[in-house]
């Protein structure tokens, strides 16, 4: 259902590694920390709507419940609190010195969120910042800002995301800044949730994601982000099934990464000039 959208734009992942370095202008540092950006955004967005879940459901053997990110091992407080599901609401999701989620990604640290309604609530909008967090070794400083946008002309709920992704440090102690506005479309999937039919209810999922966004990379070099061709998102697939975005570093040829025609497989395409690559998306 509202969970679990790691998948949004993660799966640019590295795809420079793919070809020879020479053959593809001999820069991979800024498609390795756009991929970083867009997993912490996919991230942040799972945590958070999984404590908007949590906030307005009976706490009685919520720990004991799969919860697939905390995993009953963060301490999950809401204010005002059950039985008490009026908004506007404050959760704290403290993932303490450590805590290894179903995904199997260890987090540690505060999310927090501040929601004037549901997710599903046409007009609600919140906001997530992160307190010393990080995700397997990934320091997190960054704000999130969600809306509802309420029914699009099609029919489908369409929600505003911004992302300021203030510093992100890796692992090798690199560090960068991202920042996007995205707008996403729940195309299917709105009929069930996790909180009562599990993981199903969060596979029927389907998004349309269209927008861009601009970043300083570890190099200290800009680029930007747009897509071209709606991503479509199928949250039972781990990989963009369709869909069209260009990777513009500054000073270097634009990247025109292609996700194919629907089918759920692990192929795409990358264009750079006038030569074009096939690609296998991790």
């Amino acid at each position: 259902m509202n969970f679990k959208f790691f998948a949004l734009l993660v799966l640019v992942v590295l795809f420079f590694s793919n070809c020879r370095k020479e053959e593809l202008d001999g820069n991979t540092t800024t498609s390795s920390d756009y991929s970083y950006s867009e997993f912490v955004s996919g991230d942040l967005k799972n945590i958070s709507n999984e404590g908007l879940d949590y906030s307005v459901n009976d706490p009685d053997g919520k720990t004991e419940r799969v919860w697939y990110l905390s995993n009953g091992c963060a301490a999950i407080s809401v204010s005002p609190a059950w039985p008490d599901t009026t908004f506007p609401k404050d959760i704290i999701i403290d993932f303490g010195t450590g805590c290894t989620g179903m995904d199997g990604r260890v987090r540690s640290g505060k999310v927090m969120v501040s929601s004037t309604g549901r997710y599903r609530t046409p007009g609600a909008s919140w906001t997530v910042t992160t307190d010393d967090y990080s995700i397997n070794g990934i320091a997190v400083d960054a704000v999130r800002n969600v809306e509802n946008q309420g029914l699009n002309d099609q029919g489908h709920l369409l929600y505003r995301v911004e992302n300021n992704l203030n510093k992100i440090t890796r692992p090798d102690g690199r560090s960068f800044s991202y920042s996007s506005i995205y707008e996403r479309s729940w195309i299917s999937g709105i009929e069930t949730n996790f909180f009562n039919e599990g993981i199903p209810g969060i596979q029927d999922d389907i998004y349309w994601v269209t927008g861009g966004g601009s970043g300083i990379n570890s190099d200290g070099n800009p680029y930007s982000i747009t897509i071209t061709d709606k991503l479509v998102v199928e949250l039972d697939c781990p990989h963009v099934v369709s869909g069209i975005l260009e990777i513009s570093p500054d000073g270097r040829p634009t990247r025109i990464l292609d996700y194919g025609n629907g089918d759920c497989d692990n192929s795409a395409t990358v264009a750079i000039n006038d030569r074009t690559f096939q690609v296998i998306l991790p």
